[in-house]
C-alpha cells in the first residue's frame, strides 16, 4: 500500500503482515477483525485497534518477546517487521455544493481534498474558501482552497474517519478580475480580504 507514516492510527478493516526474522522466525499475515484484535492461531489474541503503526511495533514487540526471546534480549538477536497490506475503507459524506453530494467511499489514509475529488469537485456556485469538516456532530476544521490552489499548501489537510461529513457552502461572492495581472478569472474573497488580496491571488500585476 506505499509508504504510510508511523502516526497512522490502525482500525478494524486494516491487514496487517508481521514477521519475525533472525534466531527465530514467524510469519502471518491477519486482519484486524471488529473487536479490533488480531490473532495469532499459536500464541494467542492481541489488541491493535486504537494503536498508531509506531506504538503497535513497541507493544507488539513485547508481546511476541515473550514467546521470542531473541526480540528483547540483550543483544538482540531477532528482528520484529510489520507492514500494512491492506487499508480500511471508510465511507463520509460530502455534502453542499458538490458535483456529487452524498456518501463516498475513500481509503483509509484519505484526506478532505481526496474525497471532494471523490464527489467531483465543487460546483461553480460552491464556495472555496469555507469547506468545514464535521466530525462525531462538532465541527472539527476549516478549510480555505485558496491555500492549495495559490500557494500549494496542504498542510492543514486532515486524514478522514468513517462518518466524517464535508460540507461545501454555497460562495460567499463572486469577483471578476480582467486586466493586466496574471491570472485573470472569477475569484472569492472574505470579508476582511481587500483588492491587495485579490491580486495575490491572481499572481499579481504583469510587468507593463
Amino acid at each position: 500500500v506505499g509508504n504510510i507514516d508511523e502516526g497512522y492510527l490502525l482500525s478494524p478493516g486494516d491487514e496487517l503482515r508481521i514477521t519475525v526474522f533472525g534466531n527465530n522466525a514467524l510469519s502471518t499475515q491477519s486482519k484486524i477483525d471488529l473487536n479490533g484484535n488480531i490473532v495469532f492461531p499459536d500464541l494467542g489474541v492481541f489488541q491493535a485497534a486504537g494503536n498508531s503503526l509506531k506504538s503497535l511495533k513497541s507493544r507488539l514487540k513485547i508481546f511476541l518477546g515473550k514467546f521470542y526471546n531473541g526480540l528483547v534480549s540483550n543483544p538482540q538477536n531477532a528482528f520484529l517487521d510489520i507492514s500494512l497490506t491492506q487499508i480500511r475503507p471508510v465511507t463520509v459524506n460530502v455534502l453542499g455544493e458538490a458535483l456529487t453530494p452524498g456518501p463516498h467511499l475513500v481509503n483509509g489514509l484519505a484526506t478532505v481534498l481526496n474525497a471532494i475529488y471523490a464527489a467531483g469537485g465543487i460546483k461553480t456556485s460552491g464556495s472555496l474558501r469555507k469547506i468545514i469538516l464535521y466530525r462525531n456532530n462538532k465541527a472539527v476544521k476549516e478549510f480555505d482552497l485558496y491555500d492549495y490552489i495559490t500557494a500549494g499548501n496542504i498542510d492543514s489537510d486532515v486524514r478522514l474517519m468513517s462518518g466524517d461529513i464535508i460540507f461545501i457552502p454555497p460562495r460567499l461572492n463572486s469577483i471578476t478580475l480582467k486586466g493586466n495581472v496574471k491570472n485573470t478569472a472569477i475569484y472569492e474573497l472574505k470579508n476582511d480580504e481587500t483588492i491587495s488580496d485579490l491580486v495575490g491571488y491572481s499572481g499579481g500585476l504583469m510587468p507593463d
